[in-house]
């Protein structure tokens, strides 16, 4: 017998039961990395930011931003394989590390336009 097999019938109560199968946090963040959605939301955020920052601020929208992105995208399409409490908080982590990447490409831009 199947050694994968035996895992798929002591995860479920019965079989052909339809159990969420937990998915590794690493693998969702890789994942929403490469969401060009996610992306786009994230520069769009930059680009009004920086816009509107001597009304705004700059910290602040940034911060609330990145947390309307995170719990907006899985709301609104959620994931059969992961909860969206993991979705969220792996959402946090993966549109921090876009919106570093965008601040960085930004200063550079900024930098060569001097």
């Amino acid at each position: 017998m199947n050694d994968d097999y035996r895992a798929e019938v002591a995860s479920s109560p019965w079989p052909g039961s339809c159990v969420k199968q937990r998915v590794v946090v690493t693998d969702l963040v890789l994942s929403q990395l490469s969401d060009p959605f996610r992306i786009g939301l994230i520069v769009a955020l930059v680009v009004t930011m920086r816009r509107t920052a001597s009304v705004t601020g700059r910290f602040i929208p940034l911060v609330l931003g990145v947390v309307f992105v995170a719990v907006m995208l899985p709301a609104t399409m959620p994931n059969a394989t992961s909860s969206s409490v993991d979705a969220i908080l792996a959402g946090l982590v993966s549109n921090s590390i876009i919106l570093a990447a965008v601040l960085a490409c930004v200063q550079v831009i900024a930098r060569v336009r001097r």
